[in-house]
């Protein structure tokens, strides 16, 4: 890590980091806000995302070629779940195309960490990784009350955001590495490993209509694989889908 900026409250930490990749930031900058008023999401989503939580976006200048952003969004998803579960003790799980989930006492996945990977062209290809993980909270609003958790609500005790930050970040050089060595393979049999949906039957929310089908697995691109009712098999663009 070169530079860490930390800011109280900023619109969203992947704006500011895109400003900077624009400006010339090395690579290895690190946003990181106590809250964003306009968080920003896959399929263009917003939301305000309070304190309690650790935000954050990683600037970074890869030699892989911008076709692989599917399968890198798969390892920066893999690394987060183990840092987690080796950080926190609890079991942990993937969920297409960016969820991480955690285990509750109750015996339901709830959603613990969102990750949103973007690339753009600043001197050169540059990826920005935005994780937003649900650190201390104690509560969370009505609507979403039952698909959330917090790492807190997860094991009764209070985080520390910045070793937190560490953690993760520590826990995904070694899956950065594989894919600056071309190693994708690698990366994709342990996010596999760890998905919660391979294999079950998944509601799929494409663009304005819904659909069923099951998945079946991701090809080599890192692109959720499955297979509908009438027994055709689709491969799902990551910016297009939402899963339930």
């Amino acid at each position: 890590m070169r530079r860490l900026v930390r800011l109280k409250t900023v619109s969203s930490t992947q704006s500011a980091a895109r400003r900077l990749a624009e400006q010339g930031a090395p690579a290895g900058t690190l946003v990181w806000a106590l809250e964003q008023t306009a968080g920003r999401g896959r399929m263009g989503r917003r939301w305000r995302s309070r304190t309690g939580g650790l935000y954050v976006s990683w600037l970074l200048r890869p030699k892989f070629a911008p076709a692989r952003l599917a399968d890198f969004s798969l390892a920066c998803g893999a690394a987060a779940a183990a840092a987690l579960h080796e950080a926190a003790g609890i079991e942990t799980s993937v969920k297409p195309p960016n969820d991480v989930l955690a285990l509750c006492a109750d015996g339901k996945l709830r959603k613990v960490c969102g990750i949103l990977t973007e690339t753009m062209f600043a001197q050169r290809i540059t990826a920005i990784v935005g994780i937003g993980l649900n650190l201390n909270q104690r509560d969370f609003p009505k609507e979403i009350s039952g698909r959330a958790t917090s790492l807190f609500l997860a094991t009764g005790r209070k985080e520390d955001a910045r070793g937190f930050a560490s953690l993760i970040l520590e826990s995904f050089i070694p899956y950065y590495a594989h894919f600056e060595k071309g190693d994708h393979k690698k990366i994709l049999d342990e996010w596999k490993k760890n998905c919660s949906t391979l294999g079950k039957n998944i509601t799929i929310i494409e663009q304005s209509r819904t659909f069923s089908a099951k998945a079946v697995g991701v090809n080599s691109e890192g692109m959720l694989r499955v297979r509908t009712k009438g027994g055709k098999m689709r491969t799902l663009l990551d910016a297009q889908i939402s899963v339930r």
